[in-house]
């Protein structure tokens, strides 16, 4: 009898300790065993908590970047610090040192503490420029902007999800790739015109510009999100790359908005 009845149980339709919302959703069917529903849900929060790590080191890198492109704007030898070449050759140097190590080696992504002294690396070599730029702001200038970023940011998010929800995996990778490749033609070939042919004197010109790289900027931005949202598609251990690819794109917005919103001293 103890063996029929742990049978049944364990071929129940519904097993007690998953999720509702996962049967409705669709993820996990009625008639499967307890085993492959408890492996649905065990799937499905390790992905929410992948997803919560990821924006969780994306929230402290834009609070790092923001603070400092205050202080800029507020205290002039601090701008005077970022706007210096050499402070400026050292940064870039760091950025790249540090994103080609992240990008190129799943050892140095994945081995803690180095991921995140990496990371911080990248995080400040980015700050520096988008600092520097911020010190030629008026301080309500730059909170508009940090405003701006923020919204922008958090519609993109919710337009993500949305998105992912109703797309299958495979379908959505494709759309992403091209996109991305014919965003970053137009990326390229709007920022060649705009040096080449015209210059940096013409104010409706560099609104018009910053416009579009600004719009450029939110595709890349949706695109990193949904690299992190839709399941399957990033390791969940590279939480790192993730982060990475995501504060990169949102500090690029943030640079044309700046370039937008921003008044001169």
């Amino acid at each position: 009898n103890l063996s029929r009845i742990n049978g049944r149980l364990r071929n129940a339709a519904v097993p007690v300790l998953v999720d509702p919302q996962l049967i409705k959703d669709g993820e996990v069917r009625s008639d499967q065993n307890i085993d492959d529903n408890d492996m649905k849900q065990y799937e499905r929060e390790e992905h929410i908590d992948f997803v919560r790590k990821v924006l969780g080191i994306v929230s402290v890198q834009m609070s790092i970047t923001f603070f400092f492109c205050v202080v800029a704007s507020i205290w002039a030898p601090a701008g005077a610090f970022f706007k210096h070449p050499l402070t400026i050759i050292i940064a870039l140097v760091v950025l790249i040192a540090c994103v080609c190590a992240i990008a190129g080696s799943k050892k140095n992504r994945r081995e803690v503490p180095l991921n995140y002294i990496l990371l911080a690396g990248a995080t400040l070599g980015e700050t520096v420029f988008l600092a520097a730029t911020a010190a030629d702001l008026k301080i309500v200038s730059v909170f508009a902007s940090i405003f701006a970023t923020c919204l922008a940011v958090g519609g993109l998010f919710l337009a993500a999800v949305k998105t992912a929800s109703t797309m299958d995996r495979d379908r959505l990778i494709r759309n992403m790739v091209k996109a991305m490749i014919v965003t970053f033609i137009l990326h390229l070939v709007t920022i060649l015109f705009f040096l080449f042919s015209f210059g940096f004197k013409d104010k409706a010109l560099v609104l018009g510009v910053s416009c579009a790289m600004l719009l450029i900027s939110g595709a890349y931005v949706m695109f990193a999100l949904l690299f992190i949202i839709v399941p399957g598609i990033e390791d969940k251990d590279d939480y790192i790359m993730g982060a990475l690819r995501l504060y990169l794109e949102i500090a690029r917005l943030f640079f044309w908005i700046m370039k937008i919103l921003g008044e001169k001293k």
